[in-house]
């Protein structure tokens, strides 16, 4: 019998996590989004860290108070007046009371999410031009739609997770990226890749025959 494998350390777990932290900071640096513009993605990030100390949040909605039936958390959120005014790199005020509205809703409230929730946060979307007015067609547009609050949600979630974990170790959180660092990397000189989902969906399936059983 071999050796038993090298345990893994404690200095390889943090080590291991602040790669993880490092390459999502690259990320947001140098991959385009699907739909979000790389200052949309920045801006969802910071605004996940903000959530977390939101006093706004706690004193209006506790955690374990019950929302009367029929209540709609969305708008419930929306009207927080939450300890960030304002966002940097989004592009309109409508579009940053929806961006904050689904961020803080996923950080300090989601075990309320639910359907009228994602409903009505995707119309907040289609409403405040986070998808560019230079999309051509219905389907396509909702498509984008779709793939916008997708991304919200998982950068939202990403930088909250990273915060939370070196919190919990006691360590320093690692930094954003800064607006300079942003401006100047391949996902703002790309933009969104504003994919045609239509056309992705109406192709049939590949299959590998050297894989397939039939």
């Amino acid at each position: 019998m071999g050796r038993p494998p090298k345990a893994i350390g404690v200095s390889d777990r943090i080590g291991a996590l602040e790669e993880c932290a490092a390459k999502f900071k690259d990320h947001l640096i140098d991959v385009s989004g699907v739909a979000l513009t790389a200052e949309t993605r920045w801006a969802v990030a910071n605004c996940a860290r903000d959530a977390m100390s939101c006093e706004a949040c706690a004193s209006t909605i506790p955690k374990d108070a019950c929302l009367k039936p029929g209540t709609k958390l969305y708008d419930c959120v929306a009207n927080i007046q939450h300890s960030l005014p304002h966002l940097e790199g989004v592009s309109n005020k409508k579009a940053e009371e929806a961006i904050l509205t689904i961020v803080y809703s996923v950080v300090n409230h989601q075990g309320r999410l639910n359907k009228q929730w994602y409903d009505d946060s995707i119309q907040a979307i289609q409403e405040v031009g986070l998808v560019p007015e230079s999309v051509q067609g219905e389907e396509k547009a909702l498509y984008l739609t779709y793939s916008a609050f997708a991304e919200i949600l998982c950068v939202s979630i990403m930088s909250h997770c990273i915060a939370l974990t070196f919190l919990v170790m006691g360590r320093p959180v690692p930094r954003l990226p800064t607006m300079k660092e942003i401006l100047s990397g391949k996902a703002h000189a790309n933009g969104p890749l504003l994919l045609d989902w239509t056309s992705i969906l109406k192709k049939p399936p590949m299959r590998d025959p050297s894989t397939a059983f039939a």
